[in-house]
């Protein structure tokens, strides 16, 4: 149960008890006693006592006095129950209005105390989407060269080399960010369930908050590059980048992305546009990592 809830219900308790109490309190005596007592037992021989004189000549004899009571002696006669007390005693009454009344005071206290809560942490929740570092990759900056064996052959593709650029639109700087990027050629689609792994050195950095920052270039070889050309195969890159921001009690935070070259050509120019390509485009606000993976922020702590 919450612990907001046990305040209320605690109070509730003990008024209750305290109703209870007072309307069970009486005014007079202590506990019932029985007072009766039996006379003074007869001699064996069954005579009776002889009688006392005093002074003046006269006999006196012992005075036994038994008391009757319905209730016990020195108690009230009032035997009400709680809720009859309640109604005609007005001690008791005015006990259990004030009850009620500071129990409502009780829940109208904890009703705002949860409304401001909860006004309270929607408004953090808000300051930090507004503010948070968000990274993601801006843009590829990709240089390629074309080259002709002859006057008479077609180009070719040589000396490919793209720089992933990331940048951080949020107000606030990131902390702990580590960038991981891999590239390879493949023939055909990315079969299903592709294990986006990165064999490389995780790369350490920071972003101030409106800033970019740039990976080392990724090569791809001359005869990647041309098996490309040729509609023998794709040239793909992705990455990942892990961090975290400035707010106290934030998630880890991640940006992933893939992305597959387009190539065209005419024969004399070719042109290579890096487009988006299958589910790997995704961020921390899209998918909740798996409790078993490792993020490369981890990897690298580790």
């Amino acid at each position: 149960m919450p612990r907001s809830y046990w305040l209320p219900i605690v109070a509730v308790v003990g008024l209750i008890l305290s109703v209870h109490v007072q309307a069970n309190a009486v005014h007079h005596g202590g506990p019932p006693v029985a007072q009766r007592e039996a006379a003074p037992e007869q001699e064996a021989s069954g005579a009776q006592n002889t009688p006392a004189k005093t002074p003046d000549g006269t006999s006196s004899r012992p005075l036994y006095v038994e008391a009757k009571c319905e209730h016990g002696c020195g108690y009230s006669e009032d035997n009400k129950g709680v809720w009859e007390k309640v109604r005609t005693d007005p001690v008791a009454m005015f006990t259990a209005m004030l009850a009620l009344f500071t129990l409502g005071l009780i829940y109208v206290g904890w009703r705002q105390a949860t409304w401001i809560k909860r006004t309270v942490d929607d408004s953090n929740r808000q300051h930090v989407i507004s503010n948070r570092a968000f990274v993601f990759l801006e843009n590829i900056e990709e240089t390629s060269a074309t080259a002709f064996r002859d006057h008479h052959s077609a180009a070719t593709l040589v000396d490919v080399k793209v720089v992933p650029r990331w940048k951080n639109s949020g107000d606030t700087p990131t902390r702990n960010l580590v960038i991981q990027i891999n590239s390879r050629l493949i023939v055909g689609d990315l079969p299903k369930g592709f294990e986006y792994d990165y064999t490389g050195t995780p790369f350490r950095t920071m972003i101030g908050p409106k800033a970019n920052e740039w990976n080392s270039p990724v090569e791809f070889s001359n005869d990647d590059a041309d098996t490309a050309l040729n509609g023998r195969g794709h040239l793909y890159i992705w990455g990942r980048a892990d961090y975290e921001d400035i707010f106290d009690g934030t998630p880890k935070r991640f940006t992933e992305f893939c992305l597959r070259a387009q190539i065209s050509s005419d024969g004399r120019e070719i042109t290579i546009r890096w487009v988006s390509y299958g589910n790997h485009n995704r961020s921390d606000a899209d998918h909740k990592p798996n409790q078993n993976s490792v993020s490369l922020l981890e990897a690298f702590s580790a």
